[in-house]
């Protein structure tokens, strides 16, 4: 009997019961419904594992040949023979540099950050001031689906009500992360006349100086106390128009002061 003829027959015999091939039917859709909704994985790019490795490290004033000669060459020469290593690249900067290290296809990359590591700690012969920054697996989210938000409203008003429906996202179970793309930053106009600079003898440089000491956050130190330790922190970051307002600008021989919502128009 050919094949042919064969196929013929299933054919033929599934047209005479009926209710075998509907059966057949329903648990091939069953099958293929369970594999969606619990094996196959759902995202938009497949998932793959990185095989490289990236070395930081700074040196504040440096220039990009003193980065070169005194810090990216001996992180090389300290991590070129490890086991593992297919290709090394590198870059220095002004003040920082980078090494870019891609392994073997295959190579534990775990094992290879602790052994790479311990032979960036071993240096011995850095600059005083250079910093590494500690090695880690290069991470890369995955996107599962994305979500468009539109309307015939103010940017401002778009923007708040994604950043709504992004919290809502990240309460559900299972939703690990949500990244709330194509909005602007917000932004704070702070504007001061000429007259009003002129009123006051002041200059905008003045105003930008007492802008930066009014809006900061700065760490005192610490107290020893019975109970452990007392962490002094003063918190003076303005985060909005009204905060903002609120900074002193000029302090008076009266004790008054002269706020920056009294001569600029914040918005």
């Amino acid at each position: 009997m050919s094949e042919h003829s064969t196929n013929t027959g299933w054919i033929a015999w599934f047209a005479r019961n009926h209710v075998a091939a509907n059966l057949l039917m329903m648990a091939i859709i069953s099958s293929g419904a369970i594999a969606v909704s619990r094996f196959i994985p759902l995202e938009v790019f497949p998932s793959f594992t990185l095989e490289y490795i990236n070395v930081s490290a700074s040196y504040p004033g440096a220039t990009p040949s003193e980065m070169e000669e005194a810090v990216t060459v001996r992180i090389e020469q300290a991590l070129q023979d490890l086991e593992g290593v297919k290709e090394m690249r590198s870059r220095s900067g002004e003040g920082n540099a980078g090494v870019t290290i891609t392994l073997s296809r295959g190579f534990d990359t775990e094992a290879f950050i602790d052994r790479a590591q311990q032979r960036l700690d071993d240096i011995n012969t850095l600059p005083e001031g250079v910093t590494i920054a500690p090695l880690s697996l290069p991470v890369r989210t995955r996107e599962v689906i994305s979500v468009a938000i539109y309307g015939q409203v103010s940017e401002r008003q778009l923007r708040e009500r994604a950043e709504q429906v992004r919290d809502d996202l990240l309460a559900l179970e299972d939703v690990t992360q949500v990244s709330l793309t194509g909005v602007r930053n917000y932004e704070l106009t702070i504007e001061v006349s000429e007259a009003q600079l002129r009123r006051h003898s002041l200059t905008l440089a003045q105003i930008g100086d007492a802008i930066r000491r009014g809006s900061t956050e700065t760490s005192a130190g610490t107290l020893r106390a019975g109970s452990g330790q007392i962490l002094l922190r003063t918190r003076g970051q303005a985060y909005n128009a009204d905060d903002y307002g609120n900074i002193p600008v000029l302090s008076r021989n009266d004790g008054s002061q002269l706020l920056l919502r009294d001569i600029a128009t914040l918005r």
